[in-house]
Order: structure tokens, then sequence, then C-alpha cells
């Protein structure tokens, strides 16, 4: 039986002589893991498809709950992030998050449309890639159950007026009091911009101005934030945190 699923390639990895596994994000099913045979022949029609990024439609057939992948219509390969190491370091990070938080049969549409988004803009406008990770972070921890709810403590509910903590025991942001023992320091000035960067379009980025230290303190918070709640260490991130 034939199934077709729509979805981006997240990774691969060698597979017997000349083939390879790869693990698809779906739209239909979450994510996949399926073969992709003989690709790695010199003169494979289907080696476009074994690389990251690669979006389209997927045919499959399945035996004994095995998937092989028949065909692939690709849509965008995204294949201009390569000219670009830091927006493709970036744009590989975003892989590599799904990839670690979903599981077989997770279906989560809405994190697929927040990464196709994020891939776009990153290939296609001239909006500064931090900015467009951070805004793909947060709707990221969004997804996951994680976000942020702006002006008020995360453990009693009170408004933030004063000094702002990030609390790594209560992954959110607190006032004083809720303060847990490692916390971190974040300035108004870092807090604010972070809520802006969440409440501004991903597509409308260009439109606000933040300083180049202040994205960097940005990125080092966001990626506390990340590797908190699901455990992923993003070293890829050091050079901007």
């Amino acid at each position: 039986m034939d199934y077709i699923f729509n979805g981006i390639l997240l990774k691969c990895q060698d597979y017997k002589d000349k083939d390879v596994l790869v693990t698809i994000f779906t739209a239909e099913v979450g994510k996949i893991t399926a073969v992709l045979k003989g690709v790695r022949g010199a003169k494979a029609k289907l080696k476009f498809a074994a690389q990251p990024f690669c979006f389209g439609e997927w045919t499959m057939s399945e035996k004994g709950g095995r998937y092989t992948i028949t065909s692939v219509s690709a849509e965008n390969l995204f294949f201009e992030l390569t000219a670009d190491y830091d927006r493709y370091t970036l744009a590989c990070s975003m892989l590599q998050m799904c990839d670690f938080v979903l599981k077989p049969n997770m279906l989560a549409s809405n994190l697929l449309v927040h990464l196709l988004n994020a891939l776009k803009v990153l290939t296609y406008d001239d909006i500064d890639e931090r900015l467009v990770m951070l805004k793909f972070m947060m709707q990221y921890s969004n997804c996951i159950g994680y976000g942020f709810s702006w002006d008020t403590c995360g453990n009693c509910g009170c408004n933030l007026i004063g000094k702002i903590s990030y609390s790594i025991g209560g992954k959110s942001f607190t006032c004083p009091s809720c303060a847990s023992f490692g916390s971190v320091d974040v300035p108004k000035v870092w807090y604010t911009n972070l809520k802006i960067i969440d409440q501004t379009d991903i597509e409308k980025l260009d439109t606000i101005h933040v300083k180049e230290d202040i994205i960097n303190n940005c990125m080092y918070v966001m990626k506390i934030h990340i590797e908190n709640v699901v455990g992923l260490k993003l070293s890829a991130l050091n050079s901007w945190s």
C-alpha cells in the first residue's frame, strides 16, 4: 500500500551499501523514518531528497511497519541556505530542535508551519538571522507548552515591575520573590526586546530595531530556556550567545 506525506527532511544517515535512512517531519503523521534506496549511487535520481531541508510530497510503500520511499516531488530545497554559513547553521539548529522534541505519531502541524515559515524567511528575506532564530525559538516554546506569559511572573502571577529573573526550576520569567536557585538575571531591556520579538510577525521582523549586543544577549536567554525545557544542548548557538 502506498502513502503520500507532505513534509521536510530533518536528518539522514547512511544505511547499508547505497541507501540512507531519512527522518521526515510530516503534516499527516508527525515524525516518520523511511528508507531511500540507492541514493548514494552516482546516478541516483532521488539524491536531492537525501538532503536536509528537502520539503515536498513523499510517496512511500509500507511493509511490516517499515516505509520505503518510492518517489519525491520537491516543493522547496532551501538550497540558497548553503551559501550563508550563519543562516545555514541556525537553520540546522531548527531541524535539530524539531527532531529532538518530536515523537513517532506525534502530530505537530503548528510547529511544522512555524519551521517552514522560518526557513523561508532565512532563505529569501533580508532579515537578521538571529531575530528569525529568536522568533522561532519562542514559537517552538509555545508549541511544546513552555511559552512565556509576558508582564506577569510565571510562578505567582504578580506584575513584573522591578527585577526580572529567568527561573531554571520554573522554566519562566519570575519576580525576585519567586527566583529559584540558579536563576539568571534578565535586565529589563533584554526582556522588553524579547517581548517585542515574540509579538512581531516573523515576516515583519525587519521593522524593529534591536541593538547588536542586545540581540546576542536575547539569544543567550532563549538558548538557556530551550536547553532547560527540552534537555537539548544547542552548542551551535554558542558563538551568538
